[in-house]
């Protein structure tokens, strides 16, 4: 995804500004947003007639196959919408529009900082905010070690329990 924010950020083509929106981050973001839960069935009653297409010569078993094949969308089970916005979008919006004095090229040019910055609340529009903020690898081992050390409390205060009884 890198090559495609640096280059829409480089970029002076409208037309190749529009074809990355339209045909990468576009598909990408909507086909992720992580969906509210609730029961989905999926005879909906959205399915349209496929016997009309094939003349009725696929199984309906085949023909809802096809179906999947043709709507299948780019979903990434583990791709958080929120995070990307923040960690690679931002950044890429963000980016230095000067020309180095090494005469290199600039990160990103100025009149397409607009169109990353369009994108990058696109993407936090799409996502829900998180009930809970999602933890760090160390915050979860610290919550591991919390849970671990209530539990052995909890058994030390049954055991007493029980003893007391015991002696009763």
């Amino acid at each position: 995804m890198a090559p495609f924010l640096a280059s829409l950020g480089k970029t002076s083509s409208a037309l190749l500004q529009d074809r990355i929106i339209e045909a990468v981050f576009t598909p990408l973001l909507e086909s992720n947003v992580t969906a509210p839960d609730s029961d989905d069935d999926e005879s909906s009653g959205g399915e349209e007639d496929l016997a009309q297409v094939d003349g009725g010569k696929l199984s309906r078993r085949t023909r809802k196959q096809v179906l999947a094949l043709v709507n299948e969308k780019f979903v990434f089970p583990n791709f958080n919408i929120l995070l990307y916005a923040e960690n690679h979008i931002f950044p890429a919006a963000s980016a230095s529009s000067e020309v180095p004095k090494d005469g290199g090229e600039a990160e990103i040019r100025e009149e397409n900082r607009e169109l990353l910055y369009d994108l990058y609340y696109k993407a936090r529009k799409l996502e829900p905010e998180p009930k809970y903020p999602e933890l760090t690898f160390s915050q979860r081992q610290l919550m591991a070690k919390a849970r671990k050390f209530v539990t052995l409390r909890m058994k030390k205060r049954q055991e007493m329990r029980q003893g007391k009884k015991s002696k009763k």
